[in-house]
């Protein structure tokens, strides 16, 4: 009778879809709320929101870096996921600034 295996889900893939979807949020959602007041309740004009949007939802790689490296946290599995979401965070918000600073 052979032996049945047991079946092993890789959690891999799955700590990276979380870690993107915490990050796309972690920038989505400050920006969305940025760029809405200062559209609507400040009247700026969408050009000038967006900036400020970006600009006020960005995260900062290095500080958070340097905080995971100083309480030495970067070695565990939690500072590297906190460094990955991070580091999502960091890509709309590059790629966001050229579209929006050519508008001018």
């Amino acid at each position: 009778m052979p032996r049945e295996r047991k079946r092993t889900v890789d959690l891999s893939l799955f700590v990276a879809a979380v870690l993107v979807v915490a990050g796309l949020l972690s920038f989505l959602v400050p920006f969305g709320g940025v760029f809405l007041v200062c559209w609507w309740a400040f009247g700026l004009s969408a050009v000038v929101a967006a900036l400020l949007g970006i600009g006020l939802s960005t995260t900062s790689l290095a500080l958070v870096y340097g905080f995971l490296r100083e309480r030495e946290l970067l070695g565990g599995e939690a500072g590297q996921m906190v460094l990955g979401a991070a580091m999502v965070v960091d890509l709309p918000s590059r790629s966001s600034v050229p579209p929006s600073s050519s508008c001018w």
